[in-house]
């Protein structure tokens, strides 16, 4: 049987390269680690700079009711001038906007709900109520309506261009009134009759335009060519 003789100098070598290799790799590792840290801070910051609102304006005046990615209830108590009372048939000023209060520019969808709901202490949806009777006017000059995801009870509109970080977009709605075919019914409160009344409700959020059309299509499955 021979013998494998190693001498001092060879295992010292052998020992300082495996040292080498161990520390290049350590090395490796921790770049791949940095990068990828710093890829995910890079998208939490892109994420915080996106600061989207939605502004209501009637005649309460103007405010603002929701965030990005909030869907919130809207004319609460301000659709009516004061001392006048709500009038089926009437139409009244419903602006709808939103402003981009971040650092970055984006591109902005709205989603709009209308239906019908129990009036009597239990605001269940009405199902029966045709959402049609809530005459939303929607301004569709600076706006694309998704018809394929829009229904009776709900409209999605997509803002046409860029919304520059600091500005404000032109309204997607100008005014609402409860059909005239609704008259033979007995009001029972401001924005209600017959143990009835009217839900209108909204939600905005956005996507940067950065890569826009990655982000679009992985948040809302759509590209800016088809909506915008």
């Amino acid at each position: 049987m021979k013998r494998i003789i190693t001498s001092p100098v060879v295992t010292a070598l052998l020992f300082v390269l495996a040292a080498g290799l161990i520390g290049f790799g350590g090395v490796n590792t921790a770049q791949a680690a940095l990068t990828i840290n710093s890829r995910d801070f890079g998208a939490q910051v892109q994420l915080a700079s996106i600061n989207t609102s939605l502004v209501e304006t009637n005649a309460g005046g103007s405010r603002v009711v929701a965030a990005e990615g909030v869907e919130v209830p809207l004319v609460e108590g301000t659709l009516v001038p004061d001392g006048e009372k709500f009038q089926i048939g009437k139409k009244y000023q419903e602006e709808l906007t939103v402003s981009n209060d971040g650092a970055i520019d984006e591109f902005v969808r709205v989603t709009v709900y209308k239906y019908w709901v129990d009036a009597e202490g239990n605001p269940i949806k009405k199902t029966d109520l045709d959402p049609k009777l809530i005459e939303l006017e929607f301004d569709t000059s600076k706006w694309t309506i998704d018809t394929e995801a829009s229904t009776e009870e709900r409209t999605v509109l997509y803002y046409q261009g860029t919304l520059a970080a600091g500005d404000e977009t032109a309204p997607l709605t100008k005014s609402i009134k409860i059909s005239p075919v609704t008259l033979g019914k007995v009001a029972t409160g401001k924005y209600s009759y017959e143990g009835v009344e009217f839900q209108l409700k909204a939600v905005v959020d956005a996507v940067q335009t950065h890569n826009g059309n990655d982000a679009m299509v992985g948040a809302w499955g759509q590209t800016y060519s088809q909506v915008g």
